[in-house]
Parts: C-alpha cells; sequence; structure tokens
C-alpha cells in the first residue's frame, strides 16, 4: 500500500497495477512476426518504426497511459503490454498497427477515412450527480430531449459500419451511464459478436449485479473502467453525489468474484479511475 500511495501521479495518467507483465517475453514473441510483416513488404516503414519502438521501450514511461513524444515517434507503453499479454497472439499484428495509427496520426495531422476509435454514449441519463459532471447542469439533465437511450437498431448500425471500415476500438461511456440502457444485454451480444479488438466499458458501477456482470464478461471487453474518484467512503459521497460507498464496493468485489468463478481465462482488465477535484482525495 506504500508503493501506492507515495507513486508518483504525472499529468499524462498512470497505471498503477500489480499485475507482472513479462515483457522480454512478449518482445520475444511479437518482434518475428513484425520482421515478417516487413519482409512482406507490408506497411513497411510503420512495421519498422513499431520495431524500434520494441526496441527502444523506457521503463520509466511504460506505465504513462499518454505521454507526447515531441518528435511524434511511436512508444509503447503498459497498455500495450497487457493487451498483448491477454489476447490471442494472431491478433498482434492488428492491434499494434491501431495502436501505431491511433497514437501518431492525430500528433502528423493525419485524419482517415473512418475513424480509428469511436465513444458511443448509449444512454445520457445517470443516477448519480458527480459535482464535475454535466449531469449537475440542469439545462442538460432536466431537458427531457437530452435524456435518453440509444435505439438499439442505431447502435447495431454503428458497430456494423466500424467493422466494415476496419475501426478497432470502441468505449462505451459519456455523459451518461451505460449499464441503465434498457437493452445493455443485446448491446453486449453485439459487442461480442462484433469481435473488434480493443473495446472498453466505462461504468460508476452502482447498478451491476451478477446478470449484468456475466454479460459484460461475456462481451470480452478488453477493459472495465470503475469510475470512483476516491479511497474513502466520506469523499467519495462528497464527489459522487446519491452514489453509496458500500454498495460499490460491494458490487466491485461481485464483478471480480464472477470473474475468477466463471470466467477464469477472460481477457478483460478491471481499472479504476476518477477525476481529482479535491486536495483530500486518496
Amino acid at each position: 500500500m506504500e508503493e501506492i500511495k507515495n507513486h508518483k501521479i504525472t499529468r499524462h495518467g498512470n497505471f498503477i497495477s500489480k499485475v507482472k507483465i513479462d515483457i522480454e517475453e512478449i518482445k520475444k514473441k511479437a518482434l518475428p512476426k513484425i520482421n515478417n510483416e516487413i519482409n512482406l513488404n507490408r506497411e513497411k516503414k510503420i512495421f519498422e518504426e513499431i520495431k524500434s519502438a520494441f526496441s527502444d521501450i523506457n521503463i520509466d514511461q511504460l506505465n504513462l497511459i499518454n505521454h507526447f513524444e515531441e518528435n511524434k515517434k511511436f512508444y509503447l507503453s503498459n497498455q500495450e503490454f497487457n493487451w498483448m499479454s491477454r489476447n490471442s497472439e494472431d491478433k498482434w499484428i492488428q492491434y499494434l498497427l491501431y495502436r501505431y495509427n491511433f497514437r501518431t496520426l492525430p500528433l502528423k495531422k493525419i485524419v482517415t477515412d473512418f475513424p480509428q476509435y469511436l465513444l458511443i454514449e448509449p444512454a445520457s441519463l445517470c443516477n448519480l450527480r458527480c459535482v464535475m459532471c454535466f449531469q449537475v447542469d440542469t439545462s442538460f439533465s432536466s431537458n427531457k430531449e437530452m435524456m435518453g437511450f440509444m435505439p438499439i437498431e442505431m447502435f447495431d448500425n454503428i458497430i456494423e459500419e466500424a467493422k466494415e471500415n476496419n475501426c478497432n476500438a470502441i468505449t462505451l461511456a459519456s455523459r451518461g451511464e451505460p449499464t441503465l440502457h434498457k437493452q445493455f444485454d443485446k448491446m453486449t451480444r453485439i459487442i461480442q459478436e462484433s469481435k473488434i479488438i480493443d473495446c472498453k466499458l466505462n461504468t460508476n458501477a452502482t447498478v451491476l449485479n451478477e446478470k449484468k456482470i456475466n454479460e459484460i464478461l461475456s462481451a470480452n471487453f478488453s477493459e472495465v473502467v470503475f469510475s470512483v474518484d476516491a479511497g474513502t467512503k466520506e469523499t467519495y459521497e462528497s464527489i459522487r453525489v446519491k452514489g453509496k460507498w458500500e454498495k460499490v464496493l460491494k458490487n466491485i468485489e461481485l464483478f471480480n468474484k464472477v470473474r475468477r468463478n466463471n470466467f477464469p481465462s477472460s481477457p478483460t482488465v478491471t481499472r479504476i479511475a476518477g477525476v481529482k477535484v479535491k486536495e483530500e482525495q486518496d
């Protein structure tokens, strides 16, 4: 615990994890695949840059989520190594090419015909009123025209279009709470069937139950982010207004239990994320 308490947090965002990843083993397996792409002249220059990133791993930067490189050079973080450690090797090349485009194209001011990554808002409704959120603005949250759920047909069409255009990343998040959607079970099935390689869910974890947890884990999300913000009841409930600390903690513990018992080989990584709005936040 002391190690985490004394961890230096940067403006780039950090991974603080006890998960051990064998970076050298991943590197040993990945380089022959990358060399093969270079030899086949498939995006040769790009894969030479990806290969260089494996050679120039910066241990001090592996925990940074959004490290900005002035020279627009592709780099690797624990996010990539974590994904590769949990997913089939036959997906690695597709994933590395996506991560290369995701990290470097914006810095080079290059726009692709279709986004590399889509952030979808399944619900604009939320059951909390967090102090830093849109939902506390009553001109938004009390306006019925702005409140509601995305039609499942629209969601299905968006995912299908993403697949057809080689979009590799989807996140369900934004202003509302995705798990409140009345057809959340169908959404998770659509995500599962899409086989899009990097899907993420952001949730406040307040309405998780065994059914929803099974739906999430069956969909093989790469990452589930629990938005919690603080490590104590008093601070948490002062930020996540209407949230109940004990309930959220119980739901996250249930998620871990279901994953451990029913999905021992799940590729899903869970993460706690928050917004710092008070000095006393732990």
